[in-house]
């Protein structure tokens, strides 16, 4: 007489077979959560831009004008009457959305507005993407005065555009979006939306 054993397990296609499977599984859940990742990061820089034109409108409603636009740090230093205070370079991409900070700031209802605007995107450090460490408050000095420059960025911690031209209706927000460049169909802007 012949004993049969029960002999259980998987065979090797079979566990090829599981790990495919699995695989594909993982890859699917993964690109959901970033898909969907993304689209929360939109939907926060276009929240973001909105509440910033609804300061702008209090601004132009309390001034009659709109903040200017400084697209280098020798426009910066002459618009607030002042210089940039630390070492190393200031990027001249900051210089637009630091202007805006600073004049809606200083109107008691735009200020209103912008104090909505979660602390997670402004921030007043300077982006050294060769050296985490090495990132510095921005400090601008007026005679004795002294103030930090803050800024406005987006979801991705890059930071936000500020165009006006006063021969234009309204000034244009716009964030770079998910690929970090500006010019492309990517693009969040205040125009348009």
């Amino acid at each position: 007489m012949k004993a049969y054993r029960d002999i259980s397990g998987l065979t090797l296609f079979e566990l090829v077979l599981a790990v495919a499977v699995l695989s594909i599984l993982v890859s699917i859940v993964v690109g959901v959560g970033s898909y969907a990742l993304t689209q929360t990061k939109i939907r926060l820089a276009e929240s973001t831009i909105s509440v910033l034109v609804t300061a702008l409108e209090q601004y132009n409603d309390f001034t009659g004008t709109f903040p200017p636009q400084c697209d280098d740090l020798t426009s910066l230093q002459d618009e607030l009457e002042g210089s940039f205070d630390g070492s190393g370079t200031h990027l001249n991409e900051f210089t637009s959305s630091e202007v805006l900070y600073y004049y809606l700031y200083r109107i008691l209802e735009s200020r209103k507005v912008i104090d909505a605007i979660s602390e997670s995107l402004t921030t007043n450090l300077d982006e050294n993407e060769n050296n985490a460490e090495d990132d510095r408050k921005l400090v601008f000095e007026r005679g004795e005065e002294r103030f930090s420059l803050i800024r406005f960025i987006d979801p991705w911690g890059r930071t936000l555009l500020y165009e006006y031209r006063p021969d234009k209706n309204f000034p244009k927000i716009t964030s770079a979006g998910p690929d970090g460049l500006f010019d492309n169909r990517d693009d969040i802007a205040s125009k348009g939306m």
